[in-house]
């Protein structure tokens, strides 16, 4: 690796000098400047980028940690808070937890080292060690996801008790009374609001909640299809399920049909996300849409705001979550068909 010392001998310079060329931190000659420049150029000398984070103070890098990259309402938000980097003259580090804790510190322990100036964090899980570690430090960083307020740490997040409501309602307007819920992990915020919206939104309608309707999956195909699978082939299967990912509904969808089952004839399903895949879908999936690209561009947003000194409390956003109608829902038929409530 080329070193300062490497060009100032090939410049025939003091070390010194090579630096106050560099950083325009002291007169230097015209001919002495040439000299060194030709040095850089010829010995392809790259600065340090820790050095240069130390003498300006900020590196304008910013790191994100997310759960994955592999599913398509992340690579949006990937795509926002990207876009929105690069225009304000910022590089981005992708950090993939994989959901695991030990590995989110070590990130954050990594990221600290070579003085990123910011972090998002996406989809923290509850009691996450390292949101309890970002709390306890003065980096600046944003959460994407649920996340319990007055922390200190501004969160984006999509309205996860209106875009269910706004599911069960439609479900029950058509006169269903079996619907049953895949959710997402339970240790993250998002599933939690949203079990505690169906369960709420049930009991204002006079629905009893039912136990054997639930699953927690992992908002992959494969858990959406098994897990769909367990819901039909019991005793009495729902007539409606609502599902905590548009990933999982996919799998789903495609396990049911399997099964000899027709959506939304026999069965009606609505996801959550609205990536652009599901309006291809047969039939297309009815689903609430998050919009993660602006999620993504808002929570770079607030990390701007927070490099500029803005309070922290008065950043948080809450998106709207809504009721994309499309062909993957009906009403029951008519041995299940219960009186429509609901708007």
């Amino acid at each position: 690796m080329v070193t300062i010392k490497d060009v100032a001998k090939a410049a025939g310079v003091a070390p010194s000098t090579v630096s106050h060329v560099l950083n325009k931190s002291a007169p230097v000659s015209p001919q002495t400047r040439e000299k060194v420049l030709a040095a850089v150029k010829a010995l392809g000398y790259q600065p340090s980028a820790v050095a240069q984070s130390l003498k300006l103070g900020f590196s304008k890098t910013i790191a994100l940690i997310v759960p994955t990259i592999s599913t398509p309402m992340y690579s949006e938000m990937i795509e926002g808070i990207e876009e929105e980097a690069t225009n304000h003259g910022y590089n981005l580090i992708l950090c993939r937890s994989g959901r695991d804790p030990i590995r989110e510190l070590m990130y954050l322990k990594i990221l600290r080292t070579n003085r990123v100036d910011g972090i998002i964090l996406a989809a923290p899980q509850v009691n996450d060690p390292c949101l309890k570690e970002l709390e306890k430090s003065s980096l600046p960083a944003v959460i994407i996801g649920g996340y319990p307020p007055n922390n200190g740490i501004p969160s984006i997040k999509v309205d996860n008790k209106g875009g269910t409501w706004a599911s069960i309602e439609y479900l029950l307007s058509l006169g269903h009374r079996k619907i049953a819920f895949i959710n997402g992990y339970s240790t993250v915020p998002d599933s939690k609001e949203r079990l505690e919206a169906i369960k709420e939104c049930l009991a204002h309608y006079h629905i009893p909640w039912r136990e054997d309707y639930y699953r927690e999956g992992d908002f992959t195909r494969h858990s959406g299809a098994a897990l769909a699978q367990e819901l039909m082939a019991s005793e009495e299967p729902p007539t409606a399920i609502f599902i905590a990912s548009d990933t999982m509904a996919i799998g789903a969808m495609q396990a049911i049909k399997n099964m000899g089952w027709s959506i939304p004839e026999d069965v009606s399903l609505i996801g959550f996300d609205d990536i652009k895949f599901c309006q291809y879908l047969d039939p297309p999936l009815t689903t609430v849409r998050q919009p993660a690209y602006e999620m993504g561009k808002a929570a770079m947003k607030a990390l701007l705001a927070l490099f500029s000194g803005e309070r922290s409390e008065a950043l948080s956003r809450i998106f709207e979550a809504k009721l994309i109608i499309r062909g993957s829902c009906a009403k029951p038929r008519s041995k299940d068909l219960g009186e429509g409530v609901g708007k």
